[in-house]
């Protein structure tokens, strides 16, 4: 475990997302003094017309009664130490109040959602002027949180993935002779141009499977498509499995900045057929995945095709991604990361 100057890690697991992959796995990696929940078990005894009227003013959709008693916890703790650092790791949720009350204390938050998703939830951004920090996920949220807080202020730092749990298969045979394309997901997936491209697919390949692991509420759009085989509340287990088993990664985005799904794809070794929308370059380049305009079905179904009929190309891209998820993306490499973060907020 890495050393770091004093941290508190105000962290948040969202519920859907698998442990490996979760944005509060970086606490197993990093020494931080104490790690508090965003979601305190005792928020539910506290009458929820006593907060509202704070919550409400924040100017954020995704803040409310259970963030703003984690955040008064937090306020708290600061007026009872000094020079340490607060670090909210989900800052679109659980940050709004504190930078008002830090004191000699300094407040990191990290940002995972695109700009334009930003600006619909979060009506109000002065609070983040007053961070010492902003940690962003993918090169495309900069320009952005620079024009809040300054370039000094803002650290890219890719999101992790857990290398360990998500590996390719121990034995390459379970591959052998499958066509099968797997998308996972749901938050900011483009779910009318999935089904065109089964469509687009199926009618040039009737040999290859769709395996859709997504909500109950995209099911209808796609689960009576032919070739498709639809997932929903899968276990960690057999999502493990999907993605050992597939050959393609296949996923239309609108937007991205980080996205679990895919580091978990190129963790498994899987060659990724994407959308060129926000961050996406920053995790996939030529050498591991093949990214198409936004929208653009016929092209994805194309690449998808060409990738299925060419298993040499298809293999040699599922080891760059396998690489290039141990080069950047392990949470041992996220955490080194951080810890500079860390250090250089801390020095500020």
């Amino acid at each position: 475990m890495l050393e770091i100057p004093p941290t508190t890690l105000v962290l948040e697991q969202i519920p859907h997302h698998v442990h490996g992959s979760s944005v509060d796995r970086i606490a197993s990696f990093l020494g931080y003094k104490r790690c508090v929940s965003a979601h305190q078990p005792w928020g539910k005894h506290v009458p929820q017309f006593l907060t509202r009227p704070l919550w409400e003013k924040t100017g954020s959709d995704w803040y409310w009664h259970e963030t703003l008693l984690t955040e008064g916890y937090v306020i708290t703790l600061m007026q009872l130490t000094n020079n340490e650092i607060y670090h909210f790791n989900n800052g679109n949720n659980a940050y709004a109040l504190s930078g008002s009350w830090k004191g000699s204390n300094k407040i990191i938050a990290t940002y995972h959602q695109p700009e334009a998703t930003h600006r619909e939830i979060t009506r109000d951004s002065a609070h983040i002027r007053s961070l010492d920090g902003v940690v962003i996920v993918g090169t495309s949220q900069r320009r952005f949180f620079e024009g809040l807080v300054g370039s000094d202020r803002v650290f890219h730092v890719p999101l992790g993935v857990d290398t360990e749990f998500f590996r390719p298969p121990p034995d390459p045979s379970v591959r052998a002779g499958r066509r099968a394309c797997l998308f996972v997901g749901q938050w900011l997936r483009d779910i009318p141009m999935l089904a065109r491209v089964v469509r687009l697919v199926g009618e040039r390949r009737r040999d290859v499977s769709f395996w859709v692991v997504s909500s109950k509420e995209n099911a209808g759009q796609l689960q009576h498509l032919r070739g498709v085989t639809y997932f929903c509340n899968v276990p960690d287990d057999e999502l493990w499995r999907l993605y050992q088993e597939a050959t393609v990664f296949c996923l239309p985005l609108i937007d991205c900045t980080a996205n679990s799904a895919l580091g978990e794809a190129l963790a498994c070794g899987l060659p990724i057929v994407t959308t060129d929308v926000g961050s996406v370059r920053d995790y996939v380049d030529e050498r591991c995945g093949l990214v198409v305009p936004a929208g653009d079905a016929e092209r994805m179904s194309d690449e998808l095709i060409g990738l299925l009929d060419d298993r040499a190309r298809c293999d040699a891209m599922g080891s760059a991604s396998r690489e290039k998820a141990l080069g950047s993306l392990s949470w041992p490499v996220v955490a080194g990361a951080m810890k500079t973060v860390y250090e250089t907020v801390a020095a500020g």
